[in-house]
């Protein structure tokens, strides 16, 4: 029973809730077949008792995905984001109206994401995104405008755009 536990373990731990083929999620991808790596380190006997589970997983994961398209979230490249046209609000209630939506203000780690954001914004909005663990400094608060990152003060008013956690 402990050997299940620590191969379903492994599994939510990797990311890696899906049956078929590792390569259809970044997470997984370069682990090599986990069918096989699974039936190592069980003795072949316990995959076969945890394969109801992944499949529950992988059905929840996907109920959840709809779920947040559903309520407004879209898919940009590999991950669903909302992006607050109607409201503008400050930094502040910017960050608490993600965390209602099960999200964070996305903090955008790298060109290629900041690209294909920019691509989905209004020419003229700026929108409040994340800036990690840190707290803003000296009362500025990041936005993302069609034309790139800038800091404008934590209190004005702007859109807002949301990662789902």
């Amino acid at each position: 029973m402990l050997g299940h536990a620590v191969i379903l373990f492994y599994v939510i731990v990797a990311g890696c809730t899906s049956i078929g083929t590792l390569a259809a999620q970044p997470k997984c991808a370069g682990r090599g077949n986990r069918s096989e790596e699974l039936q190592k380190h069980c003795d072949g006997y316990c995959f076969p008792a945890i394969r109801p589970v992944l499949v529950q997983l992988q059905t929840l994961k996907d109920e959840l995905s709809t779920l947040k398209i559903q309520q407004g979230f879209k898919m940009i490249g590999s991950d669903l984001y909302h992006i607050e046209e109607a409201d503008e609000v400050g930094w502040n209630d910017a960050v608490n109206m993600c965390r209602k939506y099960n999200a964070h203000l996305v903090v955008v780690k790298d060109e290629k994401e900041e690209k294909a954001l920019k691509a989905q914004l209004d020419f003229w909005n700026s929108y409040w995104v994340g800036i990690g663990e840190s707290k803003p400094a000296k009362g500025d608060c990041p936005t993302l405008t069609t034309y790139g990152m800038r800091d404008i003060k934590c209190f004005k008013k702007s859109n807002f755009i949301c990662k789902a956690d």
